[in-house]
């Protein structure tokens, strides 16, 4: 164990399109439309969790669902002028991203492998990214990922004691790549917020 701090960093997403911002809530659309009617704020958290490497972005593979409907402009915006961003979004309905696990053999008696594959759906032209990772009875990356050992907590309770733990990693540049690199991603560690802002004059037309 050692003390440090922790690799993975908790963050909500700010979406930035023509100069206004919005920012993500964990709800659907119906549920934000009525707390909105109703004179609260949307239901926000930190729920996006992300790792910095110089100028790199990485997330766990099992957590790219959000970030790529966003990449991948299956959102939906919610407009209502705050004191300091201008409204909120939503995940859209369209089958971007999709997700399952599959079992194979493993090539050892007894043993089955357990392999879950991510496959994202470009919007325009209906062209495919597939992520692939195997979960048992090991873990390791198969397809566009890649194996990072990072620094977590070393139990729930311990506020100063870390430990390292494997994670199957995707660099969120290869998602915006595969979406037409529509948008800039910044990582705001002050204001815990993954900050993606679309491209001025960039247009999405497929791979």
């Amino acid at each position: 164990m050692t003390s440090c701090s922790e690799s993975q960093k908790t963050v909500n997403i700010a979406l930035t399109l023509s100069g206004k911002t919005y920012l993500y809530s964990i709800m659907n659309k119906i549920v934000v439309e009525q707390q909105l009617q109703n004179g609260e704020m949307p239901t926000m958290m930190n729920s996006t969790v992300i790792v910095e490497d110089g100028k790199q972005l990485f997330m766990d593979a099992h957590k790219i669902k959000t970030i790529s409907n966003v990449l991948g402009g299956n959102i939906e915006l919610l407009e209502k002028q705050e004191t300091s961003f201008d409204g909120y979004f939503v995940e859209g309905s369209s089958s971007v991203f999709t997700q399952q696990l599959r079992n194979k053999d493993s090539g050892e008696i007894g043993k089955i492998a357990g392999i879950v594959e991510a496959t994202l759906t470009h919007p325009k032209n209906g062209s495919v990214y597939t992520i692939s990772w195997q979960i048992s009875p090991e873990l390791k990356p198969i397809k566009n990922c890649s194996l990072q050992s990072l620094t977590v907590k070393y139990s729930q309770n311990s506020n100063n004691e870390f430990t390292s733990k494997d994670f199957v990693m995707v660099d969120l540049n290869d998602i915006n790549t595969f979406f037409g690199s529509l948008y800039k991603l910044r990582y705001d560690e002050n204001a815990a917020l993954l900050h993606v802002e679309k491209k001025l004059g960039v247009t999405s037309s497929g791979h």
